[in-house]
Order: structure tokens, then sequence, then C-alpha cells
């Protein structure tokens, strides 16, 4: 996942068919991607919360929790998805105490680093 979102944050930030959802942050991401009551809406709908916020996972989970929808899956994805690109120490120190099964999850990221 982190060189897909290198490669996406290199991308250019004027509207074109690939990058309109992109180039338009003050619209709700679920405008753009749907709200996510079926599965396909709410990946893409966490991808653009990410892709928006690629290195602050907090507020790409606040960015997905305050959207229209389905916005605890969505902001759930965005987590994980940033929880596999920068593991533990790309969380706020007083919240490593708080993600559950944080040492398994440790441990199953070491196995893939």
């Amino acid at each position: 996942i982190r060189p897909a979102i290198s490669a996406y944050a290199q991308m250019p930030t004027t509207p074109s068919s690939s990058t309109q959802a992109w180039a338009m942050p003050k619209r709700a991401p679920a405008w753009h991607t749907g709200e996510g009551w079926i599965a396909e809406e709410a990946l893409a709908t966490a991808l653009l919360c990410v892709l928006r916020h690629p290195d602050d996972p907090v507020a790409a989970i606040g960015r997905g929790a305050t959207t229209a929808g389905d916005s605890d899956s969505i902001a759930a994805l965005a987590g994980a998805f940033l929880g596999a690109a920068h593991g533990m120490s790309g969380w706020p120190a007083d919240w490593a105490t708080r993600i559950e099964y944080a040492d398994q999850l440790a441990t199953l990221g070491a196995t893939w680093d």
C-alpha cells in the first residue's frame, strides 16, 4: 500500500477524469465515491480518505467518520489501510494502548516488513 499512496500523491491536482475527486477536497469523499452502503463504495471512499491524508491517520479516520453514509465502516477501513502502511509508529503514542490486538498486529506486521 505504501507504493500506491506515494504514487498517487505524485499525481497532478488538476481536475481530469482520473483525478477529479482528488482535486476537490472540500466535497465530502462520499460525494465522489458513494456512501459506503455496499462494499465497493466503502472501499473506494476509505481509499479516498487515505489518499487525501496519506501521512495523517487520525485525519483520514476523522474524514471517514464525518462523511455521509456508512461512516464507521469507512473510517475503520481507512484506519486499517494506514495502519498497514505506517505500522504502530504512524499512530499517536497515547493511542497505542487503545488499539485492540496491538501486540498481535505488530507481530504480523513485522513478518511482512
